[in-house]
């Protein structure tokens, strides 16, 4: 009888600990995913100290494209066109609307490349200022990037035996699944 209540008991202690572990475990990944959380960067809006409204300029969405392909990932060292980050680009009243993504929810750049592209804007006196939206739906993937600069990060790295974006990842072709092309919805607008 006493053996029975005994292993009884330890099958409670037994049950009592994997309860508290697996609590324990979720725990973990609860905070783990709240370090990883990305800090909240959508809904950005600047004014340009810059803009000129009597020089009558015009700002249009190829000079917006323009003045984008200046900015480049930090990291993988391609413009933010070429990485297929910006989906739409509009235009009202001078000031330019953004819908973009980022290569990561928790992307540790995000903040230098907003940055970097607000810089690249402003240098027009006919941008009166810029709201960027950051959506990841969809998520950017490999897909995104343009055929043409994947190959040539890829011949860079190949020829140097190293990479030019600092040791990051660099996708080969095969891991495009897009026929033909850029799935970059201004791609035909260059």
């Amino acid at each position: 009888m006493r053996n029975k209540h005994i292993k009884t008991r330890q099958s409670r202690i037994k049950k009592a600990v994997s309860f508290f572990v697996c609590l324990g475990i979720l725990g973990l990944i609860a905070v783990s995913l709240q370090l990883a959380a990305p800090v909240s960067i959508s809904g950005q809006k600047w004014k340009n100290a810059g803009y000129n409204p009597a020089s009558g300029q015009v700002i249009g969405k190829n000079t917006v494209f323009s003045l984008l392909n200046t900015v480049k990932d930090p990291e993988i060292n391609l413009t933010v066109q070429e990485l297929g980050l910006i989906y739409d680009i509009a235009v009202k009243d001078n000031t330019v609307r953004l819908l973009m993504t980022l290569t990561t929810p928790s992307c540790p750049w995000s903040s230098k490349l907003l940055t970097d592209m607000r810089d690249a804007l402003f240098t027009s006196q006919a941008v009166a200022g810029l709201e960027i939206e950051i959506t990841f739906n969809p998520p950017w993937s490999v897909d995104r990037i343009d055929k043409t600069a994947l190959a040539r990060l890829q011949n860079e790295s190949r020829q140097n035996g190293k990479s030019n974006s600092g040791g990051a990842f660099v996708p080969s072709l095969s891991d495009s699944t897009r026929p033909g092309g850029s799935t970059n919805p201004l791609s035909s607008r260059k």
